[in-house]
């Protein structure tokens, strides 16, 4: 019965619907570990990230051959693009309130935790090796 629901309701297409649906143009904050995890999740779904933000980029700075912006020397144009920011950085709550709270001061009224992206691909992963290992039961 459980594993009916995961099939019809938790699958890789839902996973890669999930990223393909996200608004572009991309922008994600953080160019640590996991920002970039996110930016090879984006690529393989062929979404178009246009740079990185991150609170401790220098100007010039680059990352994947895109360029990498601290919150002060965001271009203008970019941000009249409206773009979906992608907090990619782990951290608690409090702290990630903060943050998101500063970007949105900074112009960007379109913030989304890439936590959820991370755990739609999990699950998808899971689910798509435990329905492989109860066909061969």
């Amino acid at each position: 019965m459980e594993l009916d629901y995961l099939e019809e309701n938790i699958s890789v297409r839902t996973w890669e619907e999930e990223i393909r649906a996200l608004p572009e143009p991309l922008l994600i904050y953080g160019a640590g570990a996991f920002g970039r995890e996110v930016y090879q999740m984006l690529r393989q779904q062929a979404c178009k990230v246009h740079g990185f933000l991150d609170g401790y980029a220098a100007d010039g700075d680059r990352l994947f051959d895109l360029p990498v912006w601290n919150l002060t020397n965001v271009p203008q144009a970019v941000k009249e693009m409206q773009p979906l920011v992608l907090f990619s950085i782990v951290m608690d709550g409090t702290e990630r309130a903060a943050v998101m709270d500063t970007i949105r001061k900074a112009g960007f009224s379109q913030i989304r935790p890439s936590q959820s992206l991370r755990c739609w691909m999990a699950v998808s992963y899971t689910h798509l090796r435990a329905h492989e290992t109860l066909r061969h039961l």
